[in-house]
């Protein structure tokens, strides 16, 4: 719902989509407007949302865009329960709402750190 182009809230100014794909509701349409800055986490071993539903939402996504690959991960495991990739996972996502909604140069260079940590996580962005 963050990168549905008909429906914006106004009230939303970055988001987090973990293990998510695009929702297809009557009405809505993807990448014809600009959209939030969002960081778009997903396992590469899901089971419920392939990764390729990332590269779907990656694909109607504007500018600023992150994508936060975890490694070997599965749907929900490394958001809810405790562990090496979930110690990796939090801080890259608050790195990035700290660049995203506060304005932090160091954000951007934390997340760049946070988000490649070998064996746990790889990052690719399209950010400002």
């Amino acid at each position: 719902m963050a990168l549905d182009s008909a429906h914006p809230d106004p009230r939303v100014r970055a988001a987090l989509i973990l293990s998510g794909d695009v929702l297809y509701l009557p009405g809505a349409s993807y990448g014809t407007t600009a959209n939030v800055p969002v960081l778009i986490a997903h396992g590469t071993a899901d089971p419920v949302n392939s990764p390729a539903a990332a590269g779907r939402l990656w694909a109607v996504a504007r500018s600023p865009k992150a994508e936060l690959w975890i490694l070997g991960a599965g749907h929900l495991p490394t958001y809810v329960t405790a562990g090496l990739q979930q110690d990796t996972v939090r801080p890259a996502t608050a790195d990035f709402l700290d660049a995203e909604l506060v304005g932090s140069r160091s954000g951007l260079s934390r997340l760049a750190r946070d988000g490649n940590a070998p064996g746990l996580t790889a990052l690719i962005t399209d950010l400002r």
